[in-house]
């Protein structure tokens, strides 16, 4: 007999916890692991750039193919199961160069991933966008999960334990993509259409560099915020429930964006994300001595990420359209998430020892409050609710 099929909704919910469980574990702890091979701060900025770099046009690459030959899932499969089988490779050597090859390997396969899991989505949630929220949820299950257990984890064992970790939670989202069943997302006759005139779009393309302002400002946080805390004299488990609140929070918006994306346009609920990134990164640079005000920072992250990310994905449904779902979720993460993050993570390692972690999250404040200008320039900030 053959296995029962799971619900897609249920599958992609799985497969949302297993991923960010994965990111929870490696996006705040390999810095650690890094920094513990004696690599300078310029190198791990290097090397935290990478996924940037992959998402510049690894997403273009895999979000194309899944539009084109309509067989998401199976590209799906394959990506996790060579994502584990490069990050595996860790293990034979620890020098930069070494590290560097391995990981732009890993970040390659991983970049095929989200843009089509989230098309995927998108096309289970399209009578009701409001449940996508619901969906994703579990994504923030998963990264709480992760940071939590391998924060307490660290404060007892060496930084050797992120890639066994991680390694483990790459696996399961290899049986996370097995459970989405071959039908998920459709199989519709509509072929993709050009980008080139949705891209001519001005709002499309404020909406694009709005997005690579967001990464850039998040990079110093994702890279160096563990090291920021661990320099400040706070344990790693405290490290884990700084990275947990703002992911708590989080999920308590994602259980409330049906409510929130029936009242509020999508385009004011991105605009303001800007506004409220500018005062997170400010409290972030100079009020590390006060938890308080860092536990503050972090609550704000139910609109940095959550409403952000929310009305993101939305927007992009909005304006590619259904027969360029996965093209449309590949060009926003390469610009955004890419382009952005690239240069941000750059620039953060860069700046992180010249001019000191203050005046680094100062320059993040800057680029959430650009982009909500260049939202406010191009009207998008003027969005009505909706009745």
């Amino acid at each position: 007999m053959g296995r029962a099929a799971v619900a897609p909704a249920l599958a992609l919910s799985g497969y949302y916890f297993a991923y960010f469980a994965y990111v929870g574990a490696y996006s705040p702890y390999i810095t650690l692991y890094l920094q513990d091979l004696g690599l300078a701060a310029t190198q791990i900025g290097i090397l935290y750039a990478i996924p940037q770099v992959m998402r510049i046009f690894g997403p273009n690459v895999w979000g194309t193919l899944a539009d084109r030959t309509r067989a998401p899932v199976a590209i799906l499969r394959v990506a996790t199961v060579l994502s584990l089988a490069c990050f595996c490779l860790l293990y034979l050597g620890s020098s930069f160069a070494w590290v560097f090859a391995v990981l732009i390997g890993v970040h390659f396969f991983t970049s095929a991933q989200m843009p089509v899991v989230e098309a995927l989505t998108l096309h289970e949630v399209r009578e009701a966008p409001g449940r996508y929220g619901r969906i994703r949820v579990w994504g923030s299950v998963g990264f709480i999960a992760a940071v939590l257990g391998l924060g307490a984890l660290l404060d007892h064992a060496s930084p050797r334990a992120v890639l066994h970790v991680v390694a483990g939670l790459l696996l399961l989202t290899i049986l996370a993509a097995w459970l989405v069943p071959h039908g998920a997302g459709g199989r519709g006759s509509t072929e993709p259409a050009a980008l080139g005139p949705i891209l001519r779009r001005p709002e499309v393309r404020a909406f694009l560099c709005a997005g690579a302002l967001n990464a850039f400002a998040h990079s110093a946080l994702y890279t160096f915020y563990s090291i920021y805390l661990a320099d400040h004299g706070y344990s790693k488990t405290t490290i884990g429930i700084m990275w947990a609140l703002g992911v708590v929070i989080e999920i308590g918006v994602f259980q409330a964006m049906p409510q929130i994306m029936r009242r509020f346009d999508p385009a004011m609920l991105f605009f303001s994300t800007f506004v409220v990134c500018g005062v997170r990164f400010l409290i972030i640079g100079w009020g590390v001595a006060h938890w308080w005000l860092l536990v503050l920072a972090q609550l704000m992250h139910a609109s940095t990420f959550a409403i952000y990310h929310a009305s993101a994905v939305s927007l992009v449904g909005r304006y590619f359209g259904a027969a360029n779902q996965a093209r449309g979720q590949a060009l926003y993460i390469s610009l955004s998430f890419g382009a952005g993050g690239f240069a941000g993570g750059l620039v953060s390692g860069a700046l992180w020892e010249r001019v000191g972690p203050s005046w680094t999250y100062t320059l993040s404040a800057a680029a959430g409050v650009l982009g909500a200008a260049l939202l406010a320039v191009t009207g998008q900030r003027g969005a009505r609710p909706v009745r």
